[in-house]
């Protein structure tokens, strides 16, 4: 096993490059980056630091390229972090600045990050919030996330994409056969589309939507009309296009 702490100041950053096995980002010490490693052949890991940004990466070398590493490490608050895998399943559990994530084929979960940015060719994406902005590209697998509170760009091929509660800037979504939904849509634009799926967005009281909104095979469904005495709290451009899908507009809360 590989264990070894390194001095940061500035803006502290992990860049984790690994073929296959596990990444875990957990919270540390402050002005500190310690990495835990361990795998079969611990020659071909390699941890350097240069400045602020400490570097942990496996060295290919014929079969043992596909050596499973697992990879543990601990970051101070405020931390950006960018993970690089081929299959390996990734989970943040410490707050983040920034999470940045290519990968191929595995899991990725994490809890708080201001900046989100995400591309997969097959697996699930879970997280609790992004306060700032969101980019999520995958082409097998569901995105689930509970809050997003700055712009957001969501896109799956074949999965579904699920948003509890989006508001502040604008937030895109598109699926190729899957299901867009936003349980509490409090962002003033949002733009959905897919080839063979729903669109479900629930839409907070006085709110006053804009629509243009089309499908064609499949139906539109919109709320009862609210009290007209009641001025609207907030407004919102909804432009939805779908080829076989419904389009479900709901009153939350």
């Amino acid at each position: 096993m590989i264990d070894k702490t390194f001095s940061v100041d500035s803006t502290p950053r992990a860049e984790v490059q690994i073929q296959s096995g596990t990444v875990r980002l957990q919270a540390g010490e402050p002005g500190q980056i310690r990495v835990v490693a361990d795998a079969r052949d611990l020659s071909r890991i390699e941890v350097t630091q240069l400045g602020s940004t400490v570097v942990v990466k496996t060295l290919r070398n014929g079969w043992l390229s596909q050596n499973s590493t697992d990879v543990t490490v601990y970051l101070p608050d405020a931390s950006i972090a960018v993970v690089s895998t081929a299959s390996a399943d990734i989970r943040a559990d410490t707050p983040l600045a920034e999470l940045e994530v290519k990968t191929a084929s595995g899991d990725i979960e994490f809890g708080v990050v201001d900046h989100l940015e995400v591309k997969t060719a097959s697996g699930d994406i879970r997280g609790t919030a992004v306060t700032g902005s969101a980019r999520v590209v995958t082409a097998s697998g569901d995105v689930r996330i509970d809050s997003c509170d700055g712009k957001g760009s969501f896109s799956s091929a074949s999965g579904d994409v699920e948003i509890n509660r989006c508001s502040g800037g604008s937030m895109t979504a598109s699926t190729a056969s899957g299901d867009v939904s936003v349980n509490i849509c409090q962002s003033s634009e949002v733009s959905c589309k897919s080839m063979s799926g729903s669109v479900n967005l629930g839409l907070p009281p006085r709110t006053k939507a804009h629509l243009d909104v089309s499908t064609l095979s499949g139906s539109v469904t919109l709320p009862e009309p609210g009290p007209t005495s009641d001025e609207p709290e907030r407004e919102v451009s909804i432009k939805a296009r779908l080829v076989s899908g419904d389009v479900n507009l709901y009153r939350a809360g």
